[in-house]
């Protein structure tokens, strides 16, 4: 905070401590990133950009966007996020942490949606940030109250066994209050790595295979962000992109198949798109793209001129 508190008696901490402190850790180690959770969450970070030297912060608009699955709020969250920061400061792309919810304990969420907020989470930009147990579907809200216990539903053990029992179960909260009472973790339920490694379909696979897909492209990994129009009011669609490559990014909002038309930036002429996910070649036809998607699928294409 630049005014601890809000009290104004520890003041200018931008400028007398932290500006200092990063500038100093600098000197000593050119390649550090600092990193700085916005005390106000509803703030962008950019004053933390600007007036604290910091070098990321976290996209609060975005994974408040991304638990909705609406495109209109993505595309608000995004621009506003994805775009519009200093030339060499990124944001942190994230949809749980150590102080919210679990995304999977959201009225409604089911497997695809959370597969569909795992994609976004991973392709949309910025710097992605897993919490542990996000890619398993932990479930966990805060309990009432204003200790520290009441936030353990959502920092439980991560779960690696089916029965719940083994090395590495960090039940350090074990028998000690309510929160053990009305545990989350519990026995076969199939939110373990130990289910779920095996299974193709399960979320930790699929977020596996979207890892893997962001680190054999560039554009995906390390590429600028920008939409892409479509025709349909529960499809998002978006390109990332470098100087040597294009990729354009179509995810289904959706709970039932349904075809689009996806409108490529006019600017830069495309022959054909590529999917990245299978062998399928599109030709494209005046820069658009006619294709359809499952409930809450994704397609991944490479664009070529």
């Amino acid at each position: 905070m630049d005014d601890l508190d809000n009290f104004h008696v520890i003041s200018n901490l931008f400028s007398d401590f932290w500006t200092p402190l990063v500038q100093d850790l600098k000197r000593t180690n050119p390649d550090i990133k600092i990193i700085a959770e916005q005390a106000n969450w509803f703030s962008l970070g950019h004053e933390y950009f600007n007036h604290a030297e910091v070098d990321r912060v976290f996209a609060f608009h975005l994974s408040w966007a991304i638990e909705k699955l609406d495109k209109e709020e993505l595309i608000k969250a995004a621009d506003s996020t994805l775009t519009r920061n200093p030339a060499g400061k990124d944001q942190i792309v994230f949809i749980e942490n150590h102080d919210t919810r679990r995304i999977a304990s959201v009225q409604g969420m089911t497997t695809e949606k959370l597969k569909a907020a795992a994609t976004l989470n991973l392709l949309l930009g910025g710097v992605p940030l897993i919490y542990y147990g996000q890619e398993l579907g932990m479930t966990g809200t805060q309990q009432k109250g204003s200790t520290d216990g009441n936030d353990i539903p959502i920092r439980e053990a991560f779960e690696w066994y089916a029965n719940t029992e083994g090395p590495g179960m960090a039940f350090w909260y074990k028998n000690t209050g309510s929160w053990w009472d009305s545990t989350n973790v519990r026995p076969n339920d199939l939110i373990s790595l130990e289910e779920q490694q095996g299974d193709s379909g399960s979320l930790f696979n699929h977020y596996k295979k979207i890892i893997a897909l962001r680190k054999s492209s560039d554009a995906l990994a390390n590429g600028a962000y920008r939409l892409a129009e479509n025709d349909q009011d529960d499809f998002f669609s978006f390109i990332r992109y470098t100087r040597e490559e294009t990729v354009l990014v179509v995810l289904s909002l959706s709970d039932v198949p349904k075809s689009l038309n996806v409108k490529i930036d006019p600017e830069q002429k495309f022959k054909t798109a590529g999917s990245l996910l299978n062998q399928e070649l599109r030709k494209l036809s005046d820069n658009r793209l006619v294709l359809e998607l499952p409930p809450y699928g994704l397609q991944v294409f490479k664009l070529q001129e």
